[in-house]
Formats: structure tokens, C-alpha cells, sequence
């Protein structure tokens, strides 16, 4: 099938990396062929494929019949690049708000409507979740906010110094604290999907306990910019093209 283009300015732009994930990414695209048509004029997905090496995002997204999804590559492959994919999203999103969240978290269509009815431009939203296939309620997760497109680059993005180390996202919700408010919207869910379910939710391909040396560099670049000697955040420096 081909992928149809946008076919109006969106409410919000839900916005998340992809690397290598093809069933997860299938998932996906069929649970937004199943919004109704309100919320598929409601919102665009931006889609950041993060130089996927063996299954990249365009070859899944062609087989699909959706409007306004949209999507970007990355032109270099570096390891737990996904800072640098978000920021990418944020900056190509057309939406007034931005949903930001992982490839393995599903946007329910009552949760995107209930965040359609926000209008806040000073709070940074943080989402409870329940698990999939399942009742069960867990934590809201620490790299999925919703918050308006100007809020995000006031913040100043996502730090795209810190590729390589696992976890580095928790600098940016740091950030946020010093900007605005968090809250957390525990009537919205997403839904967290689990290896048990679809075995390439999440990325499997590079560790999450990176090495000594990337550990090390990751500890200079906070002690730097903490120190005022790197810049802090770097933005927008990976290139990237669209790739539909």
C-alpha cells in the first residue's frame, strides 16, 4: 500500500524513535488504523528511524494505508542515539503539543482524545501506564511527556552529547524541573508492551550496561557542561532526511 501524506495541521504530534523494532512497529500502525477518524485528524505520528542497519522503519510503514505518519532517518548509526531522534521529531512535529514516548508504548485513542482537550502551555505531563494484555497499573515512564512544542524547546531538548550510555534521558526530565511543573495524568494511560508480547518491543541490539569507556565519557560530558566547558544541551547536530 502507499503511505498517504498529512491532510491537516495536527493537535498533537506523538513523536518516537524506531530502531530495528519491525513487529513492534506493525503493532503500532495497526492500532492507529484503528483510531476513528476524530483522532486520526486529531494527531500525526513522527516516526525517527535511528539508521536501523537490518529493518528499517520505511520498509514497514509502505505496507500500510495511514494519514499523517510521518518519517525521518537518521544518516549515522551510534548506539542509544534515541536523544538525538526525539529532538528530530520535536522539530519536524507540526502539532501545537507533542506526545514524546518510547516505540514500545501504545497511545490508547481515549488517552490521545483526553490529551486533545488539554490546553496547558506551562505544565510538563507525565502519563500512568498499565501493562499490556493486562489491568495491572505500574509508574508512569521517565522518557513519555506530553507538553506543548514551544514548552519543549524553551527546556531545550533532549542533549544529544550523552549517545552511547543507557539512561542518559533522565538529564532531560532534570531539566525539566527547572522550567516547569511535572504532572502527572493518572485518568491517561499508555500501554506498556513487553518482550513476552511482541519480542523486538524494545531494543535488543546494544546493551544496557555500556562499557567502562562509554560509562567514563558519559561522566566527563556531565562534569564539562556542569562546569560550563561544553555547551549543554547540543541539539539538532545528528543529520537526518525524510525517508518516505
Amino acid at each position: 500500500m502507499q503511505l498517504r501524506g498529512p491532510t491537516q495541521i495536527p493537535r498533537v504530534s506523538i513523536v518516537f524513535p524506531y530502531y530495528d523494532n519491525p513487529e513492534m512497529l506493525r503493532f503500532q500502525l495497526g492500532r492507529f488504523g484503528d483510531y476513528s477518524q476524530e483522532a486520526l485528524d486529531a494527531c500525526e505520528v513522527v516516526i525517527v528511524d535511528d539508521c536501523s542497519p537490518v529493518f528499517p522503519a520505511r520498509d514497514v510503514i509502505r505496507e500500510y494505508d495511514l494519514p499523517n505518519i510521518r518519517l525521518f532517518r537518521l544518516g549515522v548509526d551510534l548506539p542509544w542515539n534515541q536523544d538525538a531522534a526525539r529532538n528530530i521529531g520535536a522539530h519536524e512535529a507540526r502539532g501545537e503539543y507533542l506526545l514524546l514516548t518510547d516505540i514500545d508504548h501504545v497511545v490508547p485513542e481515549s488517552t490521545l482524545l483526553q490529551l486533545c482537550d488539554i490546553e496547558d502551555k506551562l505544565s510538563v505531563y507525565t502519563l500512568s501506564r498499565k501493562a499490556h494484555f493486562s489491568d495491572k497499573v505500574i509508574p508512569s515512564h521517565v522518557n513519555s511527556y506530553f507538553l506543548s512544542r514551544s514548552l519543549y524547546w524553551d527546556i531545550g531538548g533532549y542533549d544529544e552529547d550523552f549517545w552511547g550510555a543507557y539512561g542518559s534521558d533522565r538529564l532531560f526530565r532534570t531539566r525539566v524541573l527547572k522550567f516547569a511543573p511535572i504532572k502527572e495524568l493518572t485518568n491517561s494511560r499508555l500501554e506498556l508492551v513487553t518482550r513476552g508480547s511482541i519480542p523486538d518491543a524494545r531494543n535488543t541490539t546494544f546493551s544496557r550496561h555500556p562499557s567502562l569507556w562509554r560509562r567514563l565519557r558519559s561522566l566527563l560530558l556531565r562534569l564539562s557542561k556542569k562546569l560550563g566547558l561544553k555547551k549543554s544541551p547540543v541539539t539538532l547536530n545528528n543529520p537526518y532526511v525524510p525517508d518516505f
